[in-house]
């Protein structure tokens, strides 16, 4: 009796080692493809002409929205990323230039969660020409410290909050100047209690 309880225990022990290993192994290759897929993105939207289309001109690579229409299965991964100064192969002028990996992962963590947090949410960050948008990127861009301490604090937010977002049938675009049928039909946001 006792060597097959002892045996039932290592099976059970077995098991959950594999389950273990399986799911950090899953949440590594899910990683990894959402950076594979941001450092590739060659044009973020910015102003889509007419309604919304992805590939279109403006609406941005469709590589951006493969990783939005993933939706709350990618919000982890996507923290974890918002320190990689790894830049990308897009280019804006009124994003600091050179898009990092970071950025993207911000600006992808802003269309499946509305409104997001930024920088000035959680540090004082004083506005350029009344602009908060342009200072929460120039700090951004000062250090990887400020990176690492917003992403501390996202991760922490999104802890205490994740069990109140609920998901919002919307066509709102949060990022660039866009119109039409948003990619995912909605975004989650904080429950109004």
């Amino acid at each position: 009796m006792y060597r097959a309880l002892a045996n039932n225990i290592e099976l059970k022990i077995l098991i959950y080692s594999l389950v273990f290993i399986t799911t950090t192994a899953n949440a590594q290759l899910i990683k990894s493809d959402i950076k594979a897929k941001l450092k590739n993105i060659e044009h973020m939207p910015y102003i889509c002409e007419g309604d919304f289309k992805i590939g279109k001109f403006g609406c941005g690579d469709s590589l951006f929205w493969e990783v939005i229409l993933q939706k709350k299965n990618v919000i982890v991964s996507l923290i974890e990323l918002l320190n990689d100064t790894t830049e990308t192969r897009a280019y804006s002028p009124n994003y600091g230039g050179k898009i990092r990996i970071a950025d993207a992962a911000i600006i992808a963590l802003g269309e499946i969660i509305q409104p997001f947090p930024n920088p000035n949410n959680f540090f004082k960050i004083k506005p350029i020409d009344n602009s908060q948008w342009m200072a929460n990127i120039n700090w951004l861009n000062k250090s990887l410290e400020n990176r690492i301490n917003y992403q501390t604090c996202i991760l922490n937010w999104y802890n205490e909050n994740k069990s109140n977002l609920i998901w919002i049938q919307s066509n709102t675009f949060m990022c660039g100047d866009l119109d039409g049928e948003h990619p995912n039909k909605g975004h989650y946001e904080l429950e109004k209690k």
